[in-house]
């Protein structure tokens, strides 16, 4: 058993499996994506007065790529976010 997580731009989708093969009641899609987590971003880079950064989206990208990762162990990152 596992999970697909796909994050596109506009969509994101969560399919869950079982021995290879997708099991279509465990499947989600969610009508947000990237572009949300890049609008977020941006307007907090406003908050802080980063306008300059803000001005253009490309470098509103590039930093949510540079910092973005994925957890290998959720429970333990959430635990030590909370330290």
């Amino acid at each position: 058993i596992g999970v697909v997580v796909d994050v596109g731009h506009d969509l994101t989708q969560i399919y869950s499996t079982s021995q290879g093969y997708v099991i279509k009641k465990g499947c989600v899609r969610w009508e947000h994506g990237g572009s949300l987590i890049t609008k977020s971003l941006s307007n907090l880079l406003k908050k802080q007065e980063l306008n300059l950064i803000t001005d253009d989206p490309y470098y509103v990208e590039l930093i949510k790529h540079s910092i973005s990762r994925v957890s290998s162990n959720y429970n333990h990152d959430i635990q030590n976010c909370q330290e």
